[in-house]
Formats: structure tokens, C-alpha cells, sequence
């Protein structure tokens, strides 16, 4: 009996935490041309920060320095409920370190934009 509660307690837990707790916000972007359109316009980003400055860099407000990353690869596309996107794209950075960077896209009447880039994980650690 005391087996059967724990067991029901701890599945119930990790069922809240899995609904309550989800890691990317949104739901995954169906169509391979709307996801090639939100992935071309953080790249499009990427490049022109590339231009500006020679490099793509972050500033890690919470380390207080400007990071320079090289784009690794894009592990999730979703919508969220106003529409917008959000991405979250891996980054190595030029120390080695592994960046989880979330990026939010909105689609203005010139296109899809970048709202916001956020520090998500740094080596694998939630920085939120």
C-alpha cells in the first residue's frame, strides 16, 4: 500500500513538472517551408551582426563579457500562441563553451524580425 501511494505521488509530480515546467514554449512549427523561413531569418541575423562586426557576438549580462559564437545548429522551432516564434539554437563559443541561445522572431509587414535573444543554457546549466 505505502508503495502504491509513493509510486502515485512521484508519477503524478513528474507528470505536473513535465506540463508545468516544459522547456521550450509553444508548440512545434509544422510545414519544412515556414521552418526554412524562421531558421533563413535568425541567419540572416547571424550574418549581419557578422558584417557589422566580424564576428557573431552576445553580451552575457550575467558574466559581464561579450561572447564571440560560432552557429553549431538549430534543435527546436515553435509557435507561440500570439503567433511569434521561438528557436533555440546551439553555439560554441570561442572558450569552448556550449551556449543554448533562445531566439524570438515576430512577423512584421517587412518579414520576420528577432524581438529578443536570451542566454538559455551555458555547458548544458539553465541560466533562466
Amino acid at each position: 500500500m505505502r508503495t502504491t501511494v509513493v509510486l502515485g505521488v512521484a508519477g503524478a509530480l513528474f507528470v505536473s513538472l513535465a506540463l508545468l515546467g516544459q522547456e521550450h514554449p509553444g508548440t512545434k512549427v509544422r510545414g519544412e517551408l515556414k521552418v526554412q523561413d524562421v531558421e533563413m531569418a535568425i541567419m540572416d541575423h547571424i550574418e549581419q551582426d557578422e558584417m557589422l562586426q566580424n564576428r557573431f557576438m552576445v553580451y552575457d549580462e550575467k558574466k559581464e563579457i561579450a561572447r564571440v559564437l560560432t552557429f553549431e545548429r538549430f534543435h527546436t522551432v515553435n509557435q507561440l500562441d500570439d503567433g511569434s516564434f521561438f528557436v533555440c539554437v546551439d553555439f560554441e563559443g570561442q572558450n569552448k563553451d556550449m551556449l543554448d541561445l533562445d531566439f524570438y522572431i515576430d512577423e512584421t509587414a517587412e518579414g520576420l524580425k528577432l524581438s529578443k535573444l536570451v542566454i538559455h543554457k551555458v555547458n548544458g546549466k539553465s541560466r533562466l
